[in-house]
């Protein structure tokens, strides 16, 4: 519906977009009561805000604590922003003016974009479906080992696009960008949400939505400067390359705890008195 408003004027899908918000708004505020909402009778009203919000951070603060893990997932959630803003503001501009559109059948930017996202978002469907079935989420290594593969297999495919010189194999990395990107998302989640307190577990998620958009700020900046200096096709280049220190936290993650210091072996009972030895006649 989209590209098809689009066909027609550039600005109609994305009024369109706003209005279906608004309604999706005003539905959602009848039919979603929050019904399951008490407050705290113990606090006044002028003070409950701070309290409820401090109280939520030492909550946040004290699962961080307790799972060190978390500050690793921080950072590679911060990689990960600075990646993607780099890729996401740069890949259109690279495929209309450094690859090129084909003529193909005659369609224009806004079909060839639409048909790019509609095939990548089907991939991503069967993708998932796929690692659901396969992995085990609910385990550190089942999640992290797949995010360390699915990081790796980023760094090469974003790597791969900014080098492409062929409109297919720039294509084809799209579809495979945009996949691997529709796994990273709930594999990250579901390796945060391993083991944490329902009480403070949207803390720990909204912590580490705010480690990647400040990856975004550090690295949206940086990579429009080297789009500048250099050229679009470097910067892609290093929106690849960004996600590096990623794969070094990984192994660090993944790596085998050593084994435990044996414990002094219990003392031994004496042994028991041997009979005597039949004696010859």
């Amino acid at each position: 519906m989209g590209v098809a408003l689009a066909t027609v004027a550039l600005w109609l899908p994305i009024v369109a977009a706003g209005l279906v918000y608004l309604g999706l708004g005003g539905f959602l505020l009848v039919a979603m009561p929050e019904e399951g909402f008490t407050r705290d009778p113990a606090a006044p009203a002028r003070a409950r805000l701070p309290l409820a919000l401090g109280s939520t951070a030492r909550g946040g603060v004290a699962a961080v604590r307790a799972r060190p893990v978390l500050l690793l997932i921080f950072a590679v959630a911060a990689f990960h922003g600075m990646s993607t803003e780099g890729f996401d503001r740069l890949w259109e501009f690279e495929l209309l003016r450094d690859i090129g559109l084909p003529g193909f059948a005659g369609l224009n930017p806004v079909l060839w974009f639409g048909v790019i996202n509609a095939v990548g978002l089907l991939l991503a469907v069967v993708a998932t479906e796929v690692v659901r079935r396969r992995v085990d989420v609910a385990s550190h290594r089942g999640a992290a080992g797949t995010l360390a593969v699915v990081n790796l297999l980023l760094v090469g495919s974003v790597v791969g696009f900014g080098l492409a010189g062929s409109f297919w194999v720039a294509l084809a990395l799209l579809w495979v960008i945009g996949l691997l990107r529709e796994l990273n998302d709930p594999l990250t989640t579901a390796w945060i949400n391993q083991g944490l307190d329902p009480a403070s577990r949207a803390t720990v998620n909204s912590i580490a939505g705010q480690a990647d958009a400040l990856g975004q700020l550090a690295g949206g900046p940086l990579l429009g400067w080297v789009a500048v200096a250099r050229s679009v096709r470097a910067a892609v280049v290093v929106a690849g390359l960004v996600r590096l220190p990623s794969l070094l936290l990984f192994a660090r993650t993944l790596r085998p705890e050593p084994p435990a210091a044996s414990e002094p072996p219990a003392a031994s009972e004496p042994p028991a008195a041997s009979e005597p030895a039949p004696t010859e006649p």
